[in-house]
């Protein structure tokens, strides 16, 4: 918003520059000076930092099949996925031969692959015993996120309060 107010008072300064027939070499001064007006960056959201046992506490409040998506997120939380490329594994992109390894597809395709324990595993094919996807709703679809992120943020509402009070 302060961006864009920036841009029409630039814009509104140059044209009215012109209108009073400003030479060209003034024209540049003034555009030169409003250019030099950084833009506003908007703050890094805070992150919100939990320990082992709120995040146990957490796991435990959410349903049983958001629980295991979120875990299936935490298992894999050094590879960063987001959670959109976990809910559309597809069971085909799943490799099973000791570990598991899940191949999962970001923007524009990107393939990149990952691996969660095979006790989850287990209890993901124990709760999902079939379909295309690996977390498939009861219509036959995959999750959607703002599902998953709505579920996980009132789980946390309930059990840890305000995300406010735990910022690092």
């Amino acid at each position: 918003m302060v961006n864009q107010a920036l841009a029409a008072g630039r814009k509104a300064f140059a044209q009215a520059g012109e209108r009073l027939g400003l030479p060209v070499r003034e024209l540049a001064v003034i555009k030169g000076a409003l250019g030099a007006i950084p833009r506003v960056k908007k703050a890094p959201p805070e992150v919100a930092v939990i320990t082992e046992e709120e995040r146990a506490r957490l796991l435990e409040a959410l349903p049983l099949r958001v629980r295991l998506i979120a875990e299936t997120l935490y298992g894999l939380c050094h590879r960063r996925p987001r959670v959109s490329e976990v809910l559309t594994v597809r069971r085909d992109h799943v490799k099973e031969n000791g570990t598991v390894e899940l191949r999962l597809y970001g923007k524009g395709g990107k393939e990149r692959s990952s691996r969660i324990p095979a006790e989850l595993y287990r209890r993901i094919l124990a709760e999902f015993p079939e379909g295309i996807y690996l977390f498939e709703s009861q219509s036959g679809q995959h999750f959607k996120r703002e599902y998953i992120s709505r579920e996980i943020a009132r789980a946390a509402r309930r059990v840890l309060g305000s995300p406010s009070r735990r910022t690092s």
